[in-house]
Parts: structure tokens; sequence; C-alpha cells
């Protein structure tokens, strides 16, 4: 692609000498324009090839959405009356935006989803629609001291230097939400804090990280450990009657 060749020419390539094509990209709807082009490819070769979304820009991450949420039922054994906040950027985090839809379609009673952002960085309101539409209760917010003692899941997030045109508007929000341990040791004691990493300033301090990684509510790096097990199974269950 460096060199001129388009992104439907580049998945079609490898998806001659391979099953499975995994796409991260930096734009919104490159992982549909590769399955659309597997499709494609596929009508023409014997040997299919499936497409696997690793990220589209700022639109959706769905893999690390189904390891948040086998996180949160290994943890919690059900999403029945939990109260879940999401912070941060909430406008360009793919990984809540597919966080909030899975949830969404999730058989739940008496789910409450948080969304702490600044204004400029709120869940877009497609997504916010979404959740409501399917019975969820959403509560929007820039104060997180409303609702972090009774929340359950803490999803945090970082403020992304990189989505940002104007460095300046970065600057002025990048510590608006700051996990550390002081903030961590307000929530509820059976707690979980989640993080889909790497963390920066966000989570605070070296020295606040050797602290809260002791926490018992911290589990992100079980969280990402959760992501090798989910997406191994996840590659087992789409070649499933080629290898399995």
């Amino acid at each position: 692609m460096y060199k001129g060749e388009n992104l439907s020419d580049t998945v079609r390539a490898t998806g001659c000498y391979s099953d499975v094509v995994v796409l991260r990209h930096p734009e919104i709807g490159s992982s549909y324009e590769a399955a659309y082009y597997l499709d494609r490819l596929n009508q023409r070769i014997d040997n299919p090839t499936v497409a696997i979304s690793g990220g589209d820009g700022i639109g959706e991450h769905p893999t690390q959405a189904l390891l948040d949420i086998f996180t949160v039922f290994d943890q919690k054994k059900s999403l029945d009356n939990m109260t879940i906040a999401l912070v941060g950027d909430l406008l360009h985090g793919r990984t809540v935006h597919s966080l909030a839809k899975l949830i969404a379609y999730y058989d739940a009673a008496d789910v409450r989803l948080c969304l702490v952002s600044p204004e400029n960085l709120r869940m877009p309101a497609d997504i916010t629609e979404l959740v409501r539409s399917h019975g969820f209760k959403v509560y929007e917010t820039d104060a997180l001291q409303e609702i972090i003692a009774d929340t359950d899941v803490i999803y945090w997030t970082r403020v992304q230097e990189e989505r940002f045109a104007d460095l300046e508007v970065y600057e002025r929000i990048k510590d608006r939400y700051v996990m550390t341990p002081q903030v961590l040791a307000q929530t509820k004691p059976d707690a979980i804090l989640l993080h889909p990493l790497p963390r920066k300033h966000e989570m605070g301090t070296r020295e606040d990280h050797d602290i809260m990684d002791l926490d018992k509510r911290a589990i992100y790096f079980e969280q990402m450990e959760n992501g090798m097990f989910v997406r191994m199974a996840l590659l087992v269950k789409v070649l499933r009657g080629v290898y399995v």
C-alpha cells in the first residue's frame, strides 16, 4: 500500500494464500471494505478467506469488546443490576463504541450505563440511542464524582492525542480524568477497573501504577490475558470446518 496499491487489492492478494485476514487500519469502514472484496474473491477461489477486524480508526474494535465483556462476566457472572461507567474520550474511542453496542445486545435487567466525558468528547448519538432502544438506562455526565461511588464496572480510557487536529484542545482536556489510587479508593470494594491498555498519564504516575496494580479491583492485566483466549476462540470458530 505504501507503493500505491489500494486496500481492495492488498486484501485480495493476501486472501489468495491465507485463511484469515486480520486487518487493523486507521480509516473507519476499512474492515467492511476488506470483507466485501474478500467475499468477491471467495466466489472465485476454492479456499474461502475470512476477514476479522483488528480495529478501524475511531470506528470499531469488536474483538476488544468481546474480551472486555468476557472479563466482566468472568468477574461478575452477569450484567444484571450493574452500573457500568465508560470514562474518557468516548467520541474517538473505538473500544468503547464496540463495548457499548455489545452491552446493548445482552439480555440483562436493570443495567445503567454511565458515559463520563468532556462535552466535546461525548459518545456518538447513534450509539447512545442504540443502547437506549434496547431498554438500557443511559446517563451522560462530565462529572466523575457523580457516579464513581456507585459503579460496579469502570472502563477507563485515555484522551488520544493522535485524534486531535488542534493540539491546544488536547492539552486543555488531556488531564480531565486521571485514575489514581486515591480515585480508585472511592469505588466499591468489589468494583472492577478495566483499561484497554497501553496506559499513559490518564492512569497517573509510575508510582501510581505500582500501587494500583496491587489493588484487587484493578484487573486490566487479567483483561489483557483474556484477549489471548478470546481471540484464540474466535480463530477456532471461523476456521471450524477448515482445520478443526
